[in-house]
């Protein structure tokens, strides 16, 4: 990989065998406690989504890392840091203690080990890896994190929007201090059709005497300025929509240009971290 620094507008990697271009950005966190939360956004456009993604094609997060079943014998954890393990049934344990498929060992002896619920072989929810640095993640039904804890059970929790059991998209992440960072979704009009987007992401403190009110929740500021990162959207051929713009409380503006064929397999052409500050990304379509 080549890596290219961009500021706010993230790391750039460039991998050197397959010329496929990913952008890491550290999108949003405040620390001041054991287990602070730390979002960050992948911009990857090198594998095709088939479904529409609120957030921008090519965008992931890291706390919505997914648990898949592979094959009726393999699972597969794609990691907050995009590393995929890969875990077998733990047959020595899974005899000892009498049941099957319950726990697992990964592939590589790395250190995770990942326990599925007694009768539950086939769903995620309420399934456990612990990994290496001693976290534990549990995951909900659609196989994505509802909650990560330490050892000293300090905890984050990720909710998602309408209790859906796809866990397609965050409605909030909690700290272990009871902030709650949000995604807010909405529309954004581009030509002449709406698109349902990510707006933006606010940190705010609830209200103990009725925390899911949002409209009681207290903002968190960074000086005499709410924290709030704003989006905005461009449209790609496929029509689907791309990341174009972050708006930060500072009023410093990040935007991406990006360029695609029909079938979206699109590449950053520029980003540009301030006025004086761009990098331009060109790739060859055979």
């Amino acid at each position: 990989y080549h890596t290219i620094d961009m500021g706010r507008a993230g790391n750039i990697y460039i991998n050197d065998y397959t010329n496929t271009v990913m952008v890491v950005r550290n999108e949003l966190g405040i620390e001041g406690n054991v287990l602070p939360v730390n979002i960050t956004r992948f911009l990857d456009f090198s594998h095709k989504e088939t479904s529409y993604n609120a957030a921008g094609y090519g965008s992931a997060w890291n706390y919505g890392s997914k648990l898949t079943k592979i094959t009726s014998l393999t699972y597969q954890w794609q990691t907050p840091t995009g590393e995929n393990i890969y875990f077998i049934p733990d047959v020595n344990k899974n005899t000892e203690e009498g049941v099957s498929n319950v726990y697992w060992l990964d592939t590589e002896n790395k250190g995770y080990f990942l326990q599925m619920q007694p009768n539950q072989y086939y769903e995620f929810n309420n399934a456990l890896i612990t990994s290496p640095d001693e976290l534990t993640y549990k995951f909900g039904t659609g196989g994505k994190i509802v909650r990560i804890s330490n050892k000293y059970n300090d905890t984050i929790t990720i909710k998602y929007m309408n209790d859906d059991i796809t866990q397609t998209n965050i409605y909030y992440i909690e700290d272990g201090l009871g902030r709650r960072y949000y995604f807010n979704y909405g529309t954004q009009k581009i030509g002449t059709t709406n698109y349902d987007v990510l707006k933006n992401i606010t940190i705010k403190v609830p209200d103990k005497t009725d925390p899911d009110n949002i409209s009681y929740n207290e903002m968190v500021q960074l000086g005499d300025k709410n924290i709030c990162i704003s989006y905005e959207y461009s449209l790609l051929p496929n029509q689907r929509i791309a990341l174009n713009k972050v708006i930060y409380p500072d009023g410093e503006v990040v935007e991406y240009s990006t360029r695609g064929d029909v079938e979206g397999l699109s590449c950053y052409k520029s980003v540009s971290a301030s006025r004086s500050d761009i990098i331009r990304i060109t790739r060859k379509y055979e």
